[in-house]
């Protein structure tokens, strides 16, 4: 169990028996009571569900989510499935993007292909476009 999800737990019962203890007792107005009861009871289940849905994804101290440049890669090179999802999300959102600003074209295809052929993430915007031949991280030729 993710410690996200015991600390939930541990704050639905406890603000549910602080709330109702301080109701008995007639510190607090019930209205108050029910309100310090609900307001836990909320934090607990949002807690409780980001824990058990943090645990079914990668965490960040899960051995898959770390730098994989030193894993052999077990899959045939070249082959799409031999890249990592957090490899082709970082291809996406931090290279493809920032080279149809600077470059003027995608090269999607490219960059998917050269990092499935083994060639590190750092190395992928110097290697030549597959569209125009430029290097991805300078001024493209137009098409």
């Amino acid at each position: 169990m993710r410690r996200e999800a015991i600390i939930g737990f541990a704050i639905g019962i406890l603000g549910g028996g602080i709330g109702a203890g301080l109701q008995l007792t007639g510190t607090i107005a019930p209205v108050l009571g029910w309100v310090i009861i609900g307001i836990c009871v909320i934090i607990g289940v949002f807690l409780v569900g980001y824990g058990f849905g943090k645990g079914k994804g990668e965490s960040a101290g899960s051995p898959a989510s770390q730098s994989t440049t030193n894993l052999p890669i077990t899959l045939q090179d070249g082959s799409i499935e031999s890249i990592t999802r957090g490899d082709m999300s970082f291809i996406v959102s931090q290279l493809a993007t920032p080279m149809s600003w600077n470059h003027g074209h995608w090269d999607i295809e490219g960059l998917i292909s050269d990092r499935a052929s083994g060639i590190p993430l750092n190395e992928l915007m110097g290697r030549p476009c597959s569209r125009c031949g430029v290097a991805r991280n300078q001024k493209g030729r137009d098409i």
